[in-house]
């Protein structure tokens, strides 16, 4: 992703507040249905910039939703190998 210039102008220190590092989102009870991180499955899989967004979801929140992915088995793997190669273990 870096390759193709996809980063965005913010600061990139590693500076932090205390325990929760700079960037973080922490949620609590006003975290709500409406405003829960999410991005579609098949623009994430083709879109760099939703997968950029994807990703900034997954560092600020800990967490996204991926919405309307594939239910056939293995399929999902096709997401997952746009971020990062996968590898077989013992424990799954």
């Amino acid at each position: 992703m870096r390759d193709r210039q996809l980063r965005d102008e913010r600061d990139e220190t590693n500076e932090n507040d205390g325990l929760v590092k700079k960037g973080v989102i922490t949620w609590d009870s006003e975290m709500s249905a409406s405003n829960i991180p999410k991005v579609e499955y098949q623009q994430a899989l083709t879109d760099d910039w939703e997968l950029l967004k994807m990703l900034d979801y997954l560092v600020c929140y800990g967490f996204v939703v991926v919405q309307n992915g594939p239910t056939e088995e293995g399929e999902f793997m096709n997401l997952v190998g746009r971020v990062g190669h996968t590898i077989s273990t013992f424990s799954g």
